[in-house]
């Protein structure tokens, strides 16, 4: 069911986290202080998830703690510097974080590449200019057979903001930006909401990966997901 197969695929949080170099001044003319990528950093995030399932017309709720760590470096067959980030969950606080998934990302042509679950993604491009965009999805080739790659194929990203202030959870961030993924909706039957928050010096703050259907004669939501990823710590 291609619901099923979005929920697993974006509960992973396709891409919210790698790492990078310290920056010398080119780089920060760049304002890649918005990845700011070491290993040994760290992101705690507290994350929600409901899935809505359009045979009980019901909804689920989960909550959980997600753990995205900068683990080590390697070269892949290319000699390229690659970054090894690994993902933690818990159910609460009272557990230890147990591993889940290892990704990897790579940074260099003024772009952020993150590989995750066998897929790779464009997350970020240098520097980031208001209303600038990029095709983020541009490894992944569309298959008709394939719910989850038809469904992200050919996807725009693109920076909605730069350089502004926002809050969550009662704590300002000076300068953040955002990040916009938009994928082709079918008109009145499809929703999607997918938004990645930066906080400079820091990385993503606040991802929201949300997909709903509904059938056109019926104007309340039938089915989908929505997941919501807010930091809760950081080092």
């Amino acid at each position: 069911m291609r619901i099923l197969y979005l929920f697993i695929l974006l509960l992973t949080f396709t891409s919210l986290w790698t790492a990078c170099k310290k920056q010398d001044i080119q780089a920060l003319d760049l304002k890649d202080t918005y990845y700011p990528l070491q290993v040994g950093k760290y992101i705690i995030y507290d994350v929600d998830s409901t899935v809505y399932d359009e045979f009980t017309h019901s909804s689920y709720t989960h909550h959980l703690q997600v753990k995205m760590l900068v683990a080590d470096t390697f070269r892949d067959s290319n000699m390229k510097l690659n970054y090894r980030y690994e993902r933690y969950t818990r159910e609460n606080t009272t557990q230890s974080f147990q591993l889940a998934d290892v990704w990897s990302a790579t940074k260099e042509y003024g772009r952020v590449e993150v590989v995750e679950e066998n897929q790779r993604f464009i997350k970020f491009i240098y520097p980031p200019v208001l209303g600038s965009s990029w095709k983020g999805n541009a490894y992944i080739k569309a298959d008709l057979s394939d719910p989850r790659s038809k469904f992200l194929g050919d996807w725009d990203y693109s920076f909605s903001a730069v350089d502004e202030g926002f809050d969550l959870k009662g704590t300002h961030y000076d300068s953040t930006l955002v990040v916009l993924e938009n994928g082709e909706l079918i008109p009145q039957v499809e929703n999607s909401n997918f938004k990645t928050i930066y906080a400079k010096h820091i990385g993503p703050i606040y991802a929201k990966r949300e997909y709903l259907e509904k059938q056109p004669s019926d104007l309340t939501w039938q089915s989908g997901f929505s997941v919501e990823y807010r930091i809760n710590s950081h080092n």
